[in-house]
């Protein structure tokens, strides 16, 4: 008679072993993606604008929200500076 390990005996019951830690995040971070796809494809297809204008909307925001930040830290006063150089 064949001594059974754990694992062909796990097979044998149709139990599956513990998963580790990686493959734990490797799951749920593909669940995550999967999610944030889908509700990023809903969102686009229910959005009240057309697709052109949604994207213009988008990038006027995201442009305004940049200087913005780059204003506040400084840098855009160093680089709106560095261009009148150039210019100049």
């Amino acid at each position: 008679m064949m001594m059974l390990d754990r694992e062909r005996l796990m097979k044998m019951m149709n139990v599956e072993m513990r998963r580790s830690m990686s493959e734990r995040v490797l799951v749920y971070g593909g669940f995550f993606l999967g999610g944030a796809l889908l509700g990023t494809a809903f969102g686009l297809l229910t959005a009240r604008k057309p697709g052109v204008e949604l994207r213009r909307d988008l990038r006027a925001k995201a442009d305004q929200a940049t200087h913005g930040v780059l204003k506040e830290g400084g840098l855009l006063r160093d680089r709106e500076s560095e261009f009148s150089e150039v210019r100049s």
